[in-house]
């Protein structure tokens, strides 16, 4: 088996985990995904992969993080912010390029096809450097291990 193919496998188990950690079913779950029955059935088998849509759906209208669905690292769920303004881009300081972050999350949230191209990146860029972000987690991990221990 390639390691495409396995980690295709392994993705859709991690959606299937996600869908059976909710207690919903293939249908139900697919239809609030905006997908087909099948379809939902092919990715949780790692025989298809998934686009744009089921990606959006499923992290936003089930708050799963991304690096759960892509990576497997993490937790399943995002945490919803304790207060949202705080923790919103408004009041988070990014240095130099914070005006720039702060219009990028304005045009992201406006604009569809920025959303979708960002989006396409994110998945293609996820996946392409996908060692070396385990890689980066795992190094921020000890970091932070050593800090607190």
């Amino acid at each position: 088996m390639t390691k495409d193919k396995d980690e295709l496998i392994q993705f859709g188990q991690r959606v299937k985990q996600v869908r059976q950690h909710l207690h919903i079913i293939q249908k139900d779950f697919a239809r609030q995904l905006g997908i087909s029955g099948g379809f939902l059935s092919e990715l949780e088998a790692g025989k298809t992969k998934a686009g744009y849509d089921f990606f959006r759906n499923i992290t936003t209208r089930f708050n799963v993080n991304p690096l759960y669905l892509f990576l497997g690292q993490g937790e399943m769920f995002m945490k919803p912010a304790a207060d949202e303004k705080q923790n919103s881009e408004e009041t988070i300081d990014y240095g130099p390029d914070s005006a720039l972050i702060r219009q990028f999350f304005h045009t992201f949230r406006q604009i569809p096809v920025v959303r979708f191209a960002v989006l396409e990146f994110y998945k293609s860029y996820m996946y392409n450097k996908r060692d070396m972000i385990k890689h980066e987690l795992e190094l921020l991990k000890e970091k932070e291990k050593n800090n607190n221990g």
